[in-house]
Parts: C-alpha cells; sequence; structure tokens
C-alpha cells in the first residue's frame, strides 16, 4: 500500500526552510517478522541547480514499526537483515519515483537523488528492480535519476566498487558514493 500527501506548511514552532516546501510520503511493507513497517520518507528540494541546470529532490525515510499501544516506535532498518534493508529501500525508491511529476512543457526535466545502500546496490536483482522502477519514472515524467550509494566500507575491493558502479551507470544518470565527513562528503567515482 502506497500513499502520497502534500507537504504541509511549517508549524508555527519552525521548520527548517528545506522542508517547507518538501513532499511528505508514505508506504507501508511487511516486515520480516510478518508485523507491518512504515515508511515516512520527504522528497526533499535541493538547493541551487546541479551543472546542467536540474533542481534536485533528494529522498529520506525513516522506519517504524507500530506498537501494542498504536504509536509506531522508529527502527534502524540497516540494523535488519540484508534483504530486508533491500525490501525497504526499494519500497522507498517507488513511493519516491510514483511521487514524482512530470515536467511542465518545455521545463527541465525532475532530478531525484536516491540513497540506497552498498549492500542493495551489489545485489542484481535489486539493480534489475531499480531498472524497472526508474525506467518507468523516466517515461512518465522524463525524470532524471541519480543514485547515492551509502554504507561503503573501505575494505571494499575497488573491482567489486567499479563492477557495481558501472553497472549503475546503465540504469541511472548519475552515481555518487557517499563518504564520510572527513573526505568531504560525496564523490563521483572516477571513470
Amino acid at each position: 500500500m502506497t500513499r502520497e500527501r502534500a507537504a504541509r506548511p511549517p508549524a508555527a514552532t519552525g521548520v527548517s526552510p528545506e522542508f517547507a516546501h518538501a513532499q511528505q510520503l508514505e508506504a507501508t511493507l511487511i516486515g520480516a517478522s510478518g508485523r507491518p513497517l512504515v515508511l515516512n520518507g520527504l522528497l526533499c528540494p535541493g538547493g541551487a541547480p546541479d551543472e546542467a541546470g536540474l533542481h534536485s529532490r533528494t529522498l529520506s525515510f525513516t522506519v517504524g514499526e507500530p506498537g501494542e499501544d498504536g504509536r509506531v516506535r522508529l527502527i534502524d532498518p540497516h540494523r535488519r537483515n540484508p534483504v530486508e534493508v533491500e525490501r525497504i529501500e526499494l519500497t522507498a525508491a517507488q513511493t519516491a519515483l510514483d511521487a514524482v511529476r512530470p515536467a511542465r512543457s518545455g521545463g527541465p526535466p525532475p532530478l531525484i537523488v536516491l540513497p540506497l545502500s552498498w549492500s542493495t546496490v551489489r545485489n542484481p536483482r535489486a539493480r534489475r528492480k531499480l531498472q524497472r522502477l526508474v525506467a518507468a519514472a523516466r517515461r512518465r515524467t522524463r525524470a532524471a535519476v541519480r543514485c547515492e550509494i551509502l554504507g561503503v566500507e573501505t575494505e571494499t575491493p575497488p573491482p567489486a566498487l567499479e563492477k557495481t558502479v558501472s553497472d549503475l551507470r546503465t540504469i541511472f544518470q548519475d552515481v555518487l558514493i557517499a563518504t564520510g565527513a572527513a573526505r568531504g562528503g560525496p564523490q563521483r567515482p572516477s571513470d
């Protein structure tokens, strides 16, 4: 089940300006335990346009489990098994891409940045699913979609990283690798 809600105006207590125009997303899926997992996400507008003049919108999301009292308790999805992390991230990506609206006639296409974990993007099955999702979004909206890979360990063999990035470049307009703050943020892999 996937639902989309329009962004709410900032609360009187003050909401960060970048979230004031964010598009809110919601989805529910069944976790490995058989219990529902609730995904709450935002498509947050980026800052300045990129080198092609496109304004980006980046997906960010939280995952929670409903408790006995009905309140949703936030969980760290990356503490789950890799298959469940993959299902959560693919559901979040599908929800975000489904929420993208076509560009106005003559306007620039929307640019969406999807954060995906290394454990998800290195899996060929997940890449095939991502390819279908991104292709459908491109046909429907002319969207440009970028991937930001999270959680690449320093011990990751360079050939494995290069092969995965090469495969991802057939799906996404651009691929970024998130690095630690000490290295200066997301980096484009070298060719």
